[in-house]
């Protein structure tokens, strides 16, 4: 009968070799401008060439998931300053079932919104309204009186503030996924809604977009979590 001989070694971190089966977020930040879309696409549906951005021959990239942030957004839009907000969607990326909007009554779809910018209002500093009391000629010889204001009660009034938002994203932050072989196709379409989800129109009319005057700036940051 052979005898069997067995030692036990006591355990050395030093001599394992340890890998992590996850790595840090990798990221990709693209800032956006309506004045660079495509030629034929509008400022409330634009298109961004973006094929020299992410790396599309890497399998690595197509395994775990990919989050999107809006991490910045300011725009001059006149025509919907009594909205209540904007929302910044890109409908070709964003197809999560995890994400629903109401866009009906009884009517339920995928929410493709990457970002809402609220549309606020605030009452300016008071000014003094005044009216003038004109001069009056006193009789021959006497000291003419000069025309002077009298101060009316203060007035407030409301003014639109600013259309713009600015988020801090951290390696924490829960994004909105999105199909990673749309991202790769390269391009990104950014459609701009109003807070009932209806898409913003582009034209001369007084409540649409015009964009000729009209315009917007965005960064979209990308984030791959293995």
């Amino acid at each position: 009968m052979e005898e069997i001989k067995s030692s036990i070694r006591s355990y050395k971190a030093n001599e394992h070799y340890r890998q992590s089966l996850k790595g840090p977020p990798l990221y990709y930040r693209v800032s956006l401008n309506d004045t660079m879309k495509r030629a034929g696409t509008t400022i409330v549906d634009a298109e961004f060439d973006v094929r020299h951005v992410f790396p599309n021959q890497r399998a690595d990239l197509m395994n775990g998931e990919w989050h999107v942030f809006l991490e910045s957004f300011e725009a001059k839009l006149d025509t919907q300053l009594l909205k209540t907000n904007i929302k910044v969607c890109l409908p070709d990326l964003i197809k999560s079932s995890n994400d629903y909007v109401m866009t009906d009554i009884g009517v339920c779809q995928i929410n493709d919104a990457v970002g809402h910018v609220p549309i606020a209002q605030e009452y300016r500093a008071p000014g003094v309204a005044t009216y003038n009391v004109p001069a009056i000629a006193e009789p021959a010889g006497a000291v003419t009186r000069d025309a002077y204001d009298v101060p009316l009660v203060p007035v407030d009034a409301l003014a639109a503030k600013p259309i713009a938002v600015s988020k801090v994203i951290s390696a924490d932050s829960i994004g909105v996924k999105i199909d990673p072989v749309a991202l790769f196709s390269g391009q990104i379409r950014v459609l701009l809604r109003d807070e009932s989800h209806t898409a913003l129109v582009a034209g001369a009319n007084a409540h649409e977009v015009n964009d000729a005057a009209d315009g917007w700036r965005a960064t979209l940051l990308f984030v791959h979590k293995a």
